[in-house]
């Protein structure tokens, strides 16, 4: 469906048309690149300086950002450190989480420096793979009406978040969309353009590799369903020997990239599935919520409205009504392409819906498709209008005027700036916490701090920003201790402690730790082996009115020299 499944054909040119010589294309390719090159140059910059001034970057990274920005700071320093051999075994030892989402912000430090922004800028090639995948989408518009469809998409949610989210979601799905929809084309045939296609498929898995099991089904299903299209005809020996070339070749393709991350991650993504799955960590991610909230949440729900905001709905109608009258009006194999377009929509959505863990990010590969679907009907919508009145271009006009209408609406939102004087206190917390830290670390060989809380200030921003000052400081956090005496074993090895009081907006409140704050401060007060080092207070962060029972302030506790550990 990148291609209009109704269009009407071209005149024929004569041999010497410019337009039909192999100059010709390469200046049509050499335009399409300067086009998108600027349009996306130009996103990624508007969306991180808007950000910087009015949005998520005005605030410390959180989770998973700052998670990445960490394993990259640390595998930087232990280049610098061990040299290449060592960078190597680090990565046998401890594997990344995503090798993409780490090496992304390895360059960004390497060719633009420790800049807060920086690893966001390296999401310009997110922006890149949406909008070549509508560019393509829409092959058969005239130029502006293709540039009005890729502005209307830009319009979307998911636009902005690809640039202002520092982690592997986005792309990952835009890639296996990307993947569904090429499998729809007219010219995807033979063993070649399946093991291109699969490569596609592979590179989804490789850049999140905890999505690799979905992933794997979806390109077995979009495989299967293109490949058996393209095979429509001749005898059945034949028709049967072809689908097996195309499957093998497209899946030979898919292993590659994830075969390489699985050489050393193949036992922390399992680990790490069956922790969050059926393990432990279920319990932390894990959602009550009504069947028809569940069945919704990736379209009118959290996951919708973060992602595709108003225009879910419309996209979905858009997307399902370009396949279901594909089906109806077509024959043949654009019969076929339509009716899997659906299927894959369907599967999709089916994968995201029955994963237990909803989370705003873990429906994109449904949401890219039905992105890319719907813009399929409105390109064959656009070429319909333009062949009305060949000298006007209708469609674009269209277009033109749905993402003025789409601006009006707000559909294109930046995120809301918190107040200033928020954002002012919340810098000032992180950067106390960290001095105090510094301050105490800088004359010991080792320091190891342990948060009582997950959120506010967390274990990953002060490694980050102790590391970047050249300290051994090691952070953590208990996420999933529901009393506070199971901090034993991180008090025995603790210098330096941070607690809080319950109540206030610096804690994770789904985590069992959000459960025992007060308690867990109580208790390190009444510690003798521990004292309070320093105080800070916290005032334009808490909600109105703070009804908390002890003084809305972070504490940080030193371990009291020569004190005996209970």
């Amino acid at each position: 469906m990148l291609r209009p499944l109704e269009s009407a054909p071209d005149e024929p040119r004569p041999a010497s048309d410019p337009l039909t010589s192999e100059r010709g294309r390469r200046a049509r390719a050499a335009v399409t690149a300067v086009i998108l090159l600027a349009v996306i140059t130009a996103w990624t910059t508007v969306c991180i300086r808007g950000s910087l001034r009015s949005g998520r970057l005005l605030l410390p990274p959180g989770f998973d950002d700052i998670a990445y920005q960490l394993d990259a700071a640390r595998r930087i320093d232990q280049l610098h450190r061990e040299g290449f051999g060592g960078f190597v075994h680090g990565l046998w030892q401890r594997p990344p989480k995503s090798v993409y989402s780490t090496g992304a912000d390895m360059a960004a430090i390497a060719l633009i420096g420790d800049q807060p922004w920086a690893p966001y800028a390296t999401n310009a090639l997110v922006i890149g793979v949406l909008l070549w995948s509508v560019w393509r989408t829409g092959a058969a518009l005239g130029l502006f009406s293709r540039v009005m469809l890729t502005l209307l998409t830009l319009a979307l949610p998911m636009a902005n978040r690809a640039v202002t989210e520092f982690r592997p979601d986005i792309l990952s799905g835009l890639l296996v969309a990307a993947g569904c929809v090429l499998v729809l084309e007219p010219r995807f045939a033979g063993w070649r353009r399946a093991f291109l296609v699969g490569i596609v498929f592979g590179a989804g898995a490789f850049v999140k590799p905890t999505a690799a099991p979905a992933v794997g089904v979806i390109a077995c299903a979009a495989l299967g369903l293109g490949c058996a299209v393209s095979q429509r005809r001749g005898p059945v020996a034949e028709r049967v020997f072809g689908w097996l070339e195309g499957m093998i070749a497209g899946g030979i393709g898919a292993a590659i990239l994830p075969g390489l991350y699985a050489i050393i991650g193949t036992g922390f993504t399992v680990d790490y599935l069956r922790y969050n799955l059926w393990g432990a960590g279920r319990g932390l991610w894990v959602r009550e919520m009504s069947t028809a909230s569940s069945f919704l949440y990736y379209i009118t729900g959290p996951g919708g409205d973060f992602m595709l905001g108003p225009a879910a709905v419309p996209l979905l109608v858009l997307a399902l009504a370009g396949g279901v009258c594909g089906c109806i009006r077509l024959n043949g194999a654009e019969r076929a392409r339509a009716a899997a377009g659906v299927a894959l929509l369907v599967l999709t959505y089916v994968i995201a819906t029955a994963t237990p863990i909803k989370q705003v990010f873990f429906g994109v590969q449904f949401q890219a498709l039905v992105i890319l679907l719907a813009a399929g009907t409105v390109a064959r919508g656009a070429v319909r209008l333009d062949h009305l009145r060949p000298r006007i271009p209708i469609g674009g006009a269209a277009l033109a005027a749905c993402f003025l209408a789409a601006c009006a609406l707000g559909i294109p939102r930046l995120q809301n700036p918190p107040p200033a004087p928020r954002v002012a206190e919340i810098n000032a917390i992180y950067d106390d916490v960290a001095e105090a830290v510094r301050d105490y670390a800088r004359p010991r060989p080792h320091t190891y701090v342990f948060l009582t809380f997950v959120g506010g200030v967390n274990s990953a921003n002060l490694g980050y920003r102790a590391l970047r000052a050249g300290l051994p400081v090691e952070v953590a956090s208990a996420d999933g201790q529901s009393r506070p005496e199971g901090f034993g074993p991180w008090l025995k090895k603790a210098d330096l402690v941070l607690a809080l009081p319950a109540g206030t907006t610096f804690d994770i409140g789904r985590m069992p730790t959000g459960r025992m704050l007060d308690e867990s401060l109580e208790m390190m007060l009444g510690r003798p082996d521990f004292r309070v080092l320093r105080r800070f207070p916290l005032r334009r962060v808490l909600p109105r009115p703070y009804k908390g029972a002890l003084p809305p302030e972070v504490v940080l506790f030193e371990r009291v020299p020569e004190a005996p550990n209970p």
